[in-house]
């Protein structure tokens, strides 16, 4: 029964995935004329539906304030100029679900850590829908090559996308096995991107952001779906440790345990709130290096 159920359930994410994928290439209008409002699905308690302006106020505030108090702390690891840092990955990277056009988490980076100035270069080259086996491909390209080489720093957000493959490619007889197997080829491709890296720049600072579940707020009856992504980021955290200077970023839980609202309206990406929680995140492990 329980088998019966996961494979009903991950059909129907399967099916959301794919409404993502489209999502991205739609008219924002028409989008809304078909989508069903975030807000009804969302809304599962009165307190979210009546939250008030100055509470969201505060909140955006403490937000803030961490990002703002997290730079203070990093101050050092960016304390020299010329300092170059170069962002790879899928949408995460790209920044999508950024309402405020700020550049995702990336963009968050920049800014706060510039701060008007000029002292660290970031260069972000990610793009929406890319897995492990596309980044490889990326890191070949003459720029993208380039800026590695030159690079202090490099940050990636992947995997994701690798999990959705087998989601889309398997929706109509899925198996946990099939996340198993393939987990052990995202492994590998890993692996070949790390050294890849290492073989450009052999210096620089490797940082992997994990990635979080999007569907535990509607899925709650498929536990499933969150031991896939915990087992996939437990084989990122054990891939990093086999290489050195290449480093670990959960980030699951940021979105796990939050009582606010982190996502854009497709349900899917992170909001400026999210983006927020997320850089805060990454210079807290980039401090404690």
């Amino acid at each position: 029964m329980m088998k019966k159920r996961y494979i009903i359930g991950a059909a129907l994410v399967a099916l959301l995935l794919a409404g993502v994928s489209i999502y991205a290439f739609m008219n924002k209008d028409a989008d809304k004329q078909t989508k069903p409002d975030p807000d009804q699905i969302a809304a599962n308690s009165a307190e979210k539906k009546d939250r008030s302006k100055s509470a969201e106020k505060g909140q955006d505030q403490s937000a803030g304030g961490l990002l703002r108090g997290a730079i203070e702390k990093t101050k050092r690891v960016f304390a020299s100029d010329n300092k170059r840092v170069v962002a790879l990955g899928d949408s995460l990277t790209q920044g999508v679900g950024d309402s405020t056009n700020s550049g995702g988490y990336v963009g968050l980076l920049d800014k706060k850590v510039n701060e008007g100035k000029d002292a660290v270069q970031f260069d972000n080259f990610g793009h929406a829908g890319d897995r492990t086996d596309q980044l490889y491909k990326k890191i070949q390209d003459p720029k993208v090559s380039s800026a590695i080489r030159d690079a202090d720093m490099v940050l990636i957000t992947i995997g994701a996308n690798d999990i959705m493959k087998v989601l889309k490619e398997n929706v109509t007889d899925l198996k946990y096995e099939d996340f198993v197997s393939a987990r052990d080829q995202y492994k590998k491709r890993l692996e070949h991107v790390f050294k890849e890296l290492q073989a450009l720049n052999p210096k620089a600072e490797i940082y992997l952001l994990g990635f979080y579940n999007p569907f535990g707020q509607y899925f709650h009856d498929i536990p499933e779906l969150n031991e896939i992504v915990h087992t996939w980021n437990d084989t990122s955290r054990k891939t990093t440790k086999e290489f050195k200077q290449v480093h670990y970023i959960p980030t699951a839980d940021l979105f796990d345990k939050s009582t606010q609202n982190l996502f854009y309206e497709d349900n899917f990406h992170p909001n400026n709130k999210g983006y927020q929680k997320i850089a805060t995140r990454v210079l807290e492990y980039i401090e404690m290096k």
